[in-house]
């Protein structure tokens, strides 16, 4: 794998930086070593201008009006992880754009994909969590921290499949690009996953994403 910057947005340029953890593979069950938790209430100040006060000086981030994390844990992949794991129901499997944020980093995103069998009607810190009705292979699957996730290679797919303009303005083909040459990640394994199932919602977006993102890099060769 290569260094791959974590707090690019989908239209800037990327600096790659040092990375601090292994991809593990979808046998095994990692977590992160005991750590504070990185989480903040409200009720832990004398009131909510303290935690306003963070946000704005970047020491933390909100998750609703009442609750935040520190910033410094979402600079590692299992910190993320253990972020995601309040916003990701138990045994769900995140999936889409908080899949990405959690391998990537970047924009804590307000929707919460899941893969699940279950529908989950409240919400968690004020994100909706949306069931995707697709199915998961194991192998498909890594866990982190607690948290189950997409492997890498399903996470490119299914940010893929999303709508074009919300693919575009979340991620785009650049950042898309270097995610798939960090973890190593041929764009013919994302068309595998996608011909072994031609029936998910966005199957066509998602062609349309691999085949423009190979037309962009003939472009350099």
């Amino acid at each position: 794998m290569k260094p791959l910057s974590t707090s690019a947005t989908a239209t800037s340029t990327i600096v790659p930086t040092a990375v601090s953890a292994a991809v593990p593979t979808a046998a095994q069950t990692t977590a992160l070593p005991s750590e504070t938790a990185p989480f903040l209430s409200v009720e832990a100040f004398p009131g909510p201008l303290c935690l306003a006060h963070l946000e704005r000086h970047h020491l933390a981030v909100a998750l609703d009006a009442s609750s935040a994390y520190l910033t410094p844990a979402a600079e590692s992949l299992y910190g993320r992880a253990q972020v995601a794991g309040l916003l990701v129901p138990s045994k769900a499997c995140a999936a889409e754009l908080i899949a990405y944020w959690i391998w990537r980093g970047g924009t804590l995103p307000h929707e919460i994909a899941v893969v699940s069998t279950s529908h989950f009607r409240a919400e968690r810190y004020g994100r909706h969590i949306t069931v995707l009705n697709r199915a998961i292979d194991p192998r498909q699957k890594r866990r982190l921290n607690g948290v189950y996730v997409t492997s890498p290679e399903r996470t490119a797919v299914d940010v893929a499949c999303l709508p074009r303009t919300v693919f575009d303005n979340a991620i785009g083909l650049g950042n898309l690009a270097l995610f798939l040459e960090y973890y190593e990640i041929p764009v013919e394994t994302c068309r595998h996953i996608l011909k072994a199932n031609p029936r998910w919602p966005g199957f066509s977006n998602a062609m349309t994403v691999f085949r423009d993102l190979e037309t962009e890099r003939r472009k350099f060769e």
